[in-house]
C-alpha cells in the first residue's frame, strides 16, 4: 500500500474544485460563500470510503485551466485524477474531455479517472445536458457523478469509486 494515494483534482477556471475538496475533506464549503483562485494547495487527509474504511489521500487542488493541458508533473505524480466541470458551462464539460484524451494518451485508457460535475442546484443556468455528459461516460467507460457541493453525501460515491481504483492500480 503507499502511503498516500495521490490525487490529482483538474478542471477548468471556477467550477468548484475547491469547494469540492473542502466539503469532502473539511464538511464546512458554504454554498455562495466567495472563493479565492488556487494557484495549488495540497491536502493530506483520511476519508471514510466505506463504512469503517479510510484511505490516506494526498490531494493536489490545481490551478483551473484555460486549455486542455495537465502538466508533466502532474500527469507523473498522479495515482488517479478527479476531473471537475460545471454543469452550468460547457466549455468546462468540453476541457473535461480534453483532459481525459490527455490522460488515455499519457497513462493508459484503465488509469484511474472519475468525473464530476457540479453545481447541479443552479438548474436554471445549466448548459451541459445530463444525458451527453452520460453518454459520454459510458464510451469513455469512466464513471461521471453530477453533485451539488453543498449536499456532502453526494461527494461520497466519487471519492469511493476513485479511491477503490486507485487501490487496484498501486497493487493494494
Amino acid at each position: 500500500m503507499p502511503k498516500w494515494l495521490r490525487l490529482v483534482v483538474v478542471g477548468g477556471n471556477s467550477v468548484g474544485k475547491t469547494a469540492l475538496i473542502h466539503q469532502a475533506v473539511y464538511k464546512n464549503h458554504v454554498t455562495g460563500r466567495p472563493m479565492f483562485k488556487t494557484i495549488e494547495d495540497v491536502y493530506e487527509v483520511l476519508i471514510e470510503v466505506e463504512r469503517g474504511i479510510k484511505e490516506r489521500f494526498r490531494i493536489y487542488d490545481t490551478m483551473g485551466l484555460s486549455k486542455g493541458e495537465i502538466s508533466k508533473h502532474y500527469m507523473n505524480l498522479a495515482d488517479g485524477f478527479l476531473l471537475v466541470y460545471s454543469t452550468t458551462s460547457k466549455r468546462s464539460f468540453l476541457l473535461v474531455q480534453s483532459l481525459k484524451r490527455d490522460i488515455e494518451k499519457s497513462r493508459g485508457r484503465d488509469f484511474p479517472v472519475v468525473v464530476i460535475g457540479t453545481k447541479t442546484d443552479l438548474k436554471e443556468e445549466r448548459e451541459c445536458d445530463c444525458k451527453v455528459a452520460s453518454q459520454w461516460a459510458d464510451a469513455e467507460k469512466v464513471r461521471l457523478c453530477e453533485v451539488c457541493v453543498g449536499e456532502r453525501r453526494s461527494l461520497q460515491e466519487p471519492f469511493s469509486v476513485l479511491a477503490k481504483k486507485m487501490a487496484a492500480s498501486c497493487g493494494e
